[in-house]
C-alpha cells in the first residue's frame, strides 16, 4: 500500500484550536411568569453558536431548532422552539422566544436552575424517557454539536450554553457519499448514546457532564457533499487525543476509494476547533489483505473441534474462538478478519441488560483468522451475536452464542421426528418448556426468518408484544426486500416487502434472491442456525411430529405437545411488519422445506388457538426452529 501523505493543516492544529476554545457561549435571559416565559437567546460577541465559522461570524438562523424544558425531556413541561425571521434579531445575534403554558422545573438538592435547553433539538433521542432534576439529555445521535445550557439562577436571567464536543472542520473535492473518520490506535471517539447533565449549583458553581451510554464508537461517519466548498463538521464529543494520529477515508456506499493520514498526535478538546481547510492530494485506498493484529483474549477453547456452526452453545465460563468461516463449512472463508464486536446480548426477558454480561470480551486476530470472546467468570445465561468485521468495518460474518440456563439434552421422542433425536428446547431458549407446567418466557426462545442464519430476540414476556430487552444494536427494519449478502452484512435487520405482499407470490419473502435451498432438505447448509450436529429439520409428512395429529393444545399452561415433546406458544414476528404477534395464543415453527422451488412460503407447523397443524408461512415472519440431530448420536 502507498505511503499516506500527511496533512499540512495539522502543522496549524495547536494555533487552531487555541482560537478556538473560547468561541461558543451563549446568553440567554429569561424572564418566567405564571404561564407563559420570553427566553431571549443572546450569541455574545466573543462567542458563536457552535463554535464554528469560515468568515469569524455565526449567527442564528430561520429553522434552528431549541428544545427548552423544566423537569424532563418529552413531558408537559418541553418546548421545541423553531426559529423564525420574526424571532431573529437583524444581526442575527439574537433570538426572541415566547412559550405558553411552560412548567419549570423544581430544583431540589444542590441544584439551583430549573429551565434547560439542548441545542439542536434533533439530536434528543426520540423515546426521551423520565429523567431525573439535574436534566440529564439523552443524545440519540454521535456526529451533531452537541450543546446544553441551564439558568443560573432558581429565577434569574441568565441562561448559558455549554459545547459538548470537540470538532475538525473540513472540506474535500471528489466523486465520494460519505466519509469516515477514525483514530489510527483505534481511540474511542462516541458512543451511540449520551447522557449530558449541566446544572448550577446553589453553591455558585456549575456542573458539567457528558457520559457514555451505549456501545463505544471507534469512528465518525457521515454522508458528504464533496464539492469542495461545503464545509464539513466530525463532532468528537468531549474531545479525544488522537496519540497516533488520524485518517479520513472517502467512499463511494461501502467501499473506501480514497484516504488522507496524519500521524502527528492531535488533540481535540471539548470545546475545540480543528480547521483543516481543503483536504488535497488524496491517496488512492489500497485494501489490507491481513491483519496482523494478534488476540489479547488467552487460553481460548476452539469451539469448531466438534464441528464449525452459526450457533455456539456454552455451558462453562472461559475464553472461547471460532474460526471466521461460512457455517458449517470450514474450507469456505467468510474473509480476513479486521475486527470484532458484540453486536447484542440478551436475557430473554423484560430484565434491563447490563453490557458484557453475558459476553465480557470480544477480540480478533488476524493471522489466525479466529474470533475469540470470554464470558464473565460467573456464566450468565442469555443469548449473544457476534460479529467479524472487514477492513471497512463491514460485517462479513455473524455467529450466535447460546448459554442456556439448564442443559440441553436431546431424545427421539418416540420417533416423532424419525431417527432424529431433537432438542428439548427451542433454539435460543434459556429453559424447556415442560407438560402441566406454565410456559415462562425464557423458553420461548429465539426467532429465525426462513434461510436466515442469525436471530432476532423473541418476546420479553409470556404474553407481550415488545421484543425482550437487549444491550446492543437494535433490531433495524427494511420495507423491501434485501440480497443474502445485505443479510449476512445486516445480521440484526429485519426484512419484508410491504408492497408486493400476495403478488404474484413475491411478498412475505425477506429476500430478493431465491432462497429455495438456503435451509438444504439433503443436508446441513451454510446458512443452518442450528448448533454443530444438529440441523433445522426437513419437512416429512411420515413423521409424527409432521404429521398435524395427536397433538395437544395447552390454553392453560400455554403450550402444545406431542407425548413428551413440547412447543411453548411463543408467538411470531409477523411478516409484514415484524411486530411481536400473539405471544401466549400461537406458536410456529420452521422446517428446512421450501413451499416449492419459486415461492415465498416455507414449510411449518402452526398452532393457532388449536393443536399444530401441517401449514406454510411467508418466508419474512420471525418464526421458532427446534433442531433435530443430524445423526443418531447428536453432539450435545
Amino acid at each position: 500500500m502507498k505511503k499516506a501523505i500527511k496533512f499540512a493543516a495539522v502543522a496549524l492544529c495547536a494555533a487552531a484550536l487555541a482560537i478556538s476554545c473560547n468561541k461558543n457561549d451563549i446568553e440567554i435571559n429569561v424572564t418566567p411568569s405564571a404561564k407563559t416565559i420570553t427566553m431571549t437567546c443572546t450569541i455574545a460577541d466573543s462567542g458563536t453558536k457552535l463554535g464554528i465559522s469560515d468568515t469569524g461570524k455565526v449567527t442564528w438562523e430561520v429553522n434552528d431548532q431549541i428544545l427548552f424544558h423544566g423537569k424532563w425531556i418529552g413531558g408537559q413541561y418541553s418546548y421545541t422552539a423553531t426559529l423564525s425571521e420574526a424571532n431573529i434579531s437583524q444581526d442575527g445575534k439574537t433570538a426572541t422566544v415566547t412559550i405558553e403554558d411552560f412548567t419549570k422545573g423544581s430544583p431540589t438538592g444542590d441544584q439551583a436552575s430549573n429551565i434547560y435547553a439542548i441545542y439542536p433539538a434533533s439530536a434528543v433521542a426520540a423515546d426521551n424517557g423520565a429523567t431525573n432534576w439535574r436534566a440529564t439529555h439523552p443524545f440519540n445521535t454521535s456526529n451533531a454539536p452537541l450543546m446544553v445550557g441551564y439558568n443560573k439562577e432558581t429565577d434569574g436571567t441568565s441562561f448559558t450554553f455549554i459545547n459538548l464536543c470537540g470538532l475538525i472542520a473540513f472540506s474535500v473535492e471528489g466523486e465520494f457519499d460519505n466519509y469516515e473518520l477514525h483514530g489510527n490506535n483505534d481511540e474511542v471517539v462516541g458512543y451511540d448514546g449520551y447522557q449530558a447533565e449541566v446544572y448550577w449549583t446553589t453553591n455558585g458553581t456549575q456542573s458539567t457532564n457528558l457520559t457514555k451510554g451505549g456501545t463505544p464508537l471507534t469512528s465518525i461517519s457521515a454522508p458528504l457533499n464533496a464539492d469542495g466548498t461545503t464545509v464539513h463538521y466530525a463532532c468528537i464529543p468531549n474531545g479525544v487525543t488522537f496519540t497516533k494520529g488520524f485518517t479520513f477515508k472517502f467512499k463511494d456506499g461501502n467501499s473506501t476509494v480514497k484516504i488522507k493520514k496524519t500521524e502527528k498526535t492531535v488533540t481535540i478538546p471539548r470545546n475545540g476547533l480543528l480547521n483543516l481547510g481543503k483536504i488535497t492530494n488524496l491517496e488512492d485506498y489500497e485494501a489490507p489483505t491481513t491483519s496482523d493484529h494478534v488476540s489479547g483474549i488467552s487460553n481460548a477453547k476452539d469451539l469448531s473441534e466438534s464441528g464449525a456452526a452459526n450457533c455456539y452453545v456454552i455451558t462453562s465460563a472461559g475464553s472461547y474462538k471460532l474460526p471466521v468461516v461460512k457455517g458449517n463449512n470450514k474450507e469456505i472463508s467468510a474473509g480476513n478478519v479486521f475486527g470484532a464486536e458484540v453486536l447484542w446480548e440478551t436475557y430473554n426477558n423484560d430484565t434491563e441488560v447490563e453490557a458484557k454480561s453475558v459476553i465480557a470480551a470480544v477480540d480478533f486476530d488476524g493471522p489466525e483468522n479466529y474470533i475469540y470472546f470470554s464470558t464473565p467468570e460467573t456464566l450468565k445465561p442469555g443469548n449473544a451475536l457476534i460479529a467479524a468485521k472487514d477492513s471497512e468495518g463491514n460485517i462479513i460474518w455473524s455467529w450466535h452464542i447460546w448459554i442456556p440456563e439448564t442443559s440441553i439434552n436431546s431424545d427421539l421422542y418416540a420417533n416423532a421426528y424419525g431417527f432424529y433425536k431433537a432438542m428439548d428446547r427451542n433454539l435460543g431458549a434459556l429453559v424447556p418448556a415442560k407438560i402441566d407446567e406454565p410456559a415462562t418466557v425464557e423458553s420461548f426462545g429465539l426467532f429465525y426468518q426462513w434461510g436466515r442464519k442469525d436471530p432476532f430476540p423473541g418476546p420479553q414476556a409470556v404474553k407481550s408484544s415488545s421484543a425482550a430487552v437487549i444491550a446492543g444494536t437494535a433490531t433495524s427494519k427494511s420495507t423491501v426486500q434485501i440480497t443474502i449478502a445485505e443479510a449476512i452484512a445486516n445480521p440484526t435487520m429485519f426484512a419484508y416487502d410491504k408492497d408486493k405482499a400476495d403478488v404474484d407470490y413475491e411478498g412475505g419473502n425477506w429476500c430478493v434472491d431465491e432462497i429455495s435451498t438456503a435451509w438444504s432438505d439433503s443436508d446441513k447448509s451454510i446458512y443452518d442456525p442450528c448448533p454443530a450436529g444438529y440441523r433445522v429439520p426437513a419437512r416429512n409428512e411420515n413423521q409424527p411430529a409432521w404429521k398435524g395429529s395427536d397433538w395437544v393444545y395447552d390454553s392453560e399452561n400455554l403450550v402444545c405437545s406431542l407425548g413428551d415433546l413440547v412447543f411453548p406458544l411463543a408467538g411470531y414476528m409477523d411478516d409484514n411488519g415484524g411486530s411481536y404477534s400473539y405471544p401466549s395464543v400461537r406458536a410456529e415453527w420452521w422446517s428446512s422445506t421450501s413451499y416449492s422451488s419459486n415461492h415465498s412460503k416455507g414449510r411449518c407447523m402452526y398452532a393457532k388457538g388449536v393443536a399444530p397443524a401441517a401449514s406454510y408461512a411467508y418466508k419474512a415472519r420471525g418464526a421458532s426452529v427446534r433442531c433435530v440431530s443430524i445423526s443418531e448420536e447428536p453432539a450435545l
